[in-house]
């Protein structure tokens, strides 16, 4: 699996979500480990960040139809 890939469709799917926050930067790592990826997502804010901002995100790293996709973008070609 490619880790840049995953960051990648992981990042556009955080700022499709979060477009309407004003001045928000998308932020992902993809690290490797023992027990496979690690992948670390979050943001900044040039602004005032919604105090719900962090649970929305959590929501879509969660959804199981969005993990399937990137797992799908992230593949070896």
């Amino acid at each position: 699996m490619g880790r840049r890939r995953l960051a990648h469709a992981v990042r556009q799917d955080i700022w499709r979500r979060l477009r309407r926050v004003r001045g928000f930067a998308p932020v992902i790592s993809v690290t490797r480990d023992r027990a496979g990826l690690l992948l670390r997502a979050g943001g900044s804010v040039a602004g005032v960040a919604p105090p719900d901002l962090p649970d929305r995100i959590a929501a879509l790293l969660e959804e199981p139809r969005v993990r399937a996709a990137w797992l799908r973008a992230a593949r070896h070609r």
